[in-house]
């Protein structure tokens, strides 16, 4: 057992080994990224949180890790999908496999679910932790979206502006805001609000990784939530 620091937090972690080590490192710079060196920057710039993250996920989840081809009672990764945060409006969290989102001018509820996604969301218990680094907005001529508002358990954190993510200002030709680095973990509560200058219709990606046991991450597109 360790006491993992993280963005002046600390939370309850397992050891990670140097073969697990090794192997996260190699499948996530040469199987996980792809070609996109905007990506691939950002996860390199957060190696350490990223290892973090990866012992509170062995830590919540009691099973070792066996990287992206993990069975069901072992720990994977992967890039974040929609299914692991967003849900519908029903009265009931269901998953939800697209990014785009309508939203109308000012305040919206993002990541919750009920009456306008405003109700906090359960971390899916075959979730160990998921790690959030920067956001994306990945379709539509007209962005909308400026401030990003996470609420995390029983911790508010402090309104971030991302309008700069408006501007493809990389050389991909990317529009993507870094932002603070979050951790949610198994269990946990999560409500995300955004701020838009108008209504519109956006793509807003979350951008890093889940860490999740190997039936949750071969699950093409989830119906249910385990709380």
């Amino acid at each position: 057992m360790a006491t993992i620091a993280f963005e002046n937090e600390t939370y309850q972690g397992a050891d990670v080994s140097d073969a697990e080590k090794s192997l996260l490192l190699n499948q996530l710079y040469l199987n996980i990224v792809g070609e996109s060196a905007v990506l691939l920057r950002l996860l390199r710039d957060n190696e350490n949180r990223i290892l973090a993250a990866l012992s509170v996920a062995k830590d919540k989840l009691k099973v070792g890790f066996s990287g992206m081809y993990a069975g069901d009672g072992e720990l994977g990764v992967r890039l974040i999908r929609p299914c692991d945060i967003l849900r519908s409006t029903s009265a009931t969290e269901t998953p939800v496999n697209d990014w785009e989102v309508t939203f109308t001018a000012g305040a919206n509820g993002w990541v919750g679910y009920g009456s306008s996604n405003g109700t906090a969301i359960n971390i899916d218990r075959r979730i160990g932790t998921i790690l959030l680094l920067g956001l994306e907005l990945t379709s539509g001529a007209s962005p909308v979206v400026e401030d990003w508002y996470p609420q995390l358990g029983g911790t508010t954190y402090p309104i971030q502006v991302v309008r700069h993510m408006w501007m493809a200002d990389n050389q991909n030709l990317a529009r993507i805001a870094r932002i603070r680095p979050l951790m949610m973990y198994q269990g946990q509560t999560a409500y995300i609000q955004v701020r838009t200058r108008a209504a519109g219709v956006n793509q807003l990606v979350p951008l890093g990784l889940t860490f999740a046991r190997g039936d949750y991450l071969r699950l093409l597109a989830p119906t249910t939530v385990l709380v």
